[in-house]
């Protein structure tokens, strides 16, 4: 037996997976939550802390207030969940989280740019960054699209994805580690896909940063309709790598040819260093992909393209 938990715009992928046809499945619906729920969550934890001999107590009124910007609110949970952490490791240690140290943090919504104006504090100090916003934006505009947002074609529901640490541009990594620091983003190690062996990975804490971050949203909006056929093509390429006769399709030309890209790709990675710190001279469009972006593009569609082309010729 195997028990998974979905989100419901990713439910209609599941269903159509053809691994999964000969399942049997016994669905259990997890309604959205109420307000007395909620007043749970909020307090809940407290009162466990409490009860295990550690006094955590929550200002009754800012348990009102939560419920009343919670209520109703998109994201609720996970914004509810990443203030009440920030309130406790900013605000807990004298045993009481009050309505006065939320406001402080900006409230619900100003959470989120209130610990990324704190991450980005202090340009000089390790790791160094720019002291410039501007530069600062688009050094780390270039470290989220497109490794590590995705943007679903089918909904337009915005995903994180996890990318592996050399993926990511060199002069937006030390951003993208005060972003760990601050842990709106996670790094750890593990084995993936194409990989035999455990690698660094990236990826944003939760999916509510993608869309209550008003400067990633922005970005996100901008980069929509790319992020959609980038991934609407990642897909293909999955579903076509799936195939039974996927060599057959390739044919030995262009599967010889495949496979030399992907050696390629295992070698360069002093190359890309390389070139990651040449972008970051101001000589380079800042606005033009860079070449680790577009060998990202090409490796998903190449296969595609490949087969394609083979087919016309034919």
């Amino acid at each position: 037996m195997t028990v998974l938990a979905i989100r419901s715009d990713s439910f209609a992928r599941l269903q159509s997976e053809p691994l999964l046809a000969r399942s049997r499945w016994v669905l259990f619906d997890l309604r959205a939550m109420q307000r007395p729920e909620y007043k749970a969550v909020i307090e809940g934890p407290a009162a466990r802390a409490t009860a295990a001999g550690r006094l955590l107590r929550i200002d009754p009124e800012l348990t009102a207030r939560l419920l009343s910007e919670a209520e109703g609110a998109a994201d609720a949970l996970p914004l509810l969940a990443f203030t009440l952490e920030r309130l406790f490791v900013e605000n807990g240690g004298d045993g009481a989280l009050s309505l006065q140290g939320y406001e402080a943090l900006g409230g619900l919504r100003g959470s989120i740019e209130e610990v990324v104006r704190n991450a980005f504090a202090e340009p000089g100090r390790a790791p160094s960054i720019p002291a410039d916003e501007e530069e600062r934006a688009r050094r780390l505009k270039k470290g989220f699209i497109p490794w590590l947002t995705r943007i679903d074609p089918d909904t337009g529901e915005r995903k994180r994805r996890v990318a592996r640490i050399e993926e990511l541009p060199m002069e937006a990594r030390p951003l993208i580690e005060r972003l760990i620091s601050a842990r709106l983003l996670l790094s750890d190690r593990r084995r993936i896909e194409g990989h035999a062996d455990e690698v660094v990975v990236v990826e944003v804490a939760h999916e509510a940063l993608l869309r209550q971050w008003p400067m990633l949203t922005e970005w996100l909006d901008g980069a929509a309709a790319e992020l959609k056929a980038l991934e609407a093509t990642r897909r293909a390429a999955e579903a076509l790598r799936r195939r039974a006769d996927f060599e057959s399709l390739l044919g030995p030309e262009v599967g010889s040819y495949v496979e030399a890209c992907r050696q390629r790709d295992d070698q360069d990675e002093e190359e890309r260093k390389a070139v990651d710190q040449m972008t970051a001279s101001p000589a380079v469009d800042s606005d033009s992909p860079s070449p680790s972006a577009t060998k990202f593009m090409f490796s998903v569609m190449a296969p595609i393209l490949l087969i394609r082309t083979q087919n016309l010729e034919r």
